[in-house]
């Protein structure tokens, strides 16, 4: 599940995957809270490393198609043998070697549009609510945001960390102070 940026981070950049999976890794092995990590493409094996679970996706886009294809046989059970049942040139009246590819098609139909919507409810994109850390992470960039934690881990102490790492960039953000003036 994707996690919203904390308010106060410091974001590592590699452009080399083989140093961004080692130092997601190692990330994951010192125990640092809530690690976010961006790739520009599918990195294979990522969530392992991560340790993310089994993504739950795959179960419930199957369950909508099982639905869709019970749907659609459904109708036409409904349509062709009990409410409107003509014999045309002898068929019989329950033939669905005829239906099998409109009962696909509405079967695959469901399955993508369930697979949209719990994509969009997984990763949770809702629109405005994102934020970039950098325009280039879609291109060939790699990023590992690391929240800071004023009771255990500092930006000095997290910069440090990345930079051990082989980071070839880091930036540190944390939000605006605002004073009140009398």
């Amino acid at each position: 599940m994707a996690e919203p940026l904390p308010k106060a981070y410091v974001a590592g950049f590699w452009s080399d995957e083989a140093s961004f999976i080692a130092a997601a890794g190692a990330a994951r092995d010192a125990r640092f809270p809530v690690i976010t990590a961006f790739t520009p493409w599918p990195v294979h094996g990522f969530e392992d490393v991560m340790g993310h679970p089994r993504s739950y996706i795959g179960r419930v886009v199957m369950v909508a198609i099982l639905l869709g294809a019970a749907g659609c046989m459904h109708f036409f059970v409904a349509s062709s043998v009990e409410s409107w049942a003509i014999n045309v040139s002898g068929k019989p009246y329950f033939s669905p070697q005829f239906w099998v590819v409109p009962i696909i098609e509405t079967a695959l139909l469901a399955g993508a549009l369930v697979n949209l919507l719990a994509v969009f409810h997984a990763c949770k994109l809702v629109p405005g609510d994102n934020a970039v850390v950098d325009p280039r992470l879609t291109d060939d960039q790699f990023c590992l945001v690391l929240p800071i934690d004023a009771e255990r881990y500092s930006a000095e102490s997290l910069s440090r960390w990345l930079a051990d790492h082989k980071a070839e960039r880091i930036e540190s953000r944390t939000p605006a102070v605002e004073t009140a003036h009398a």
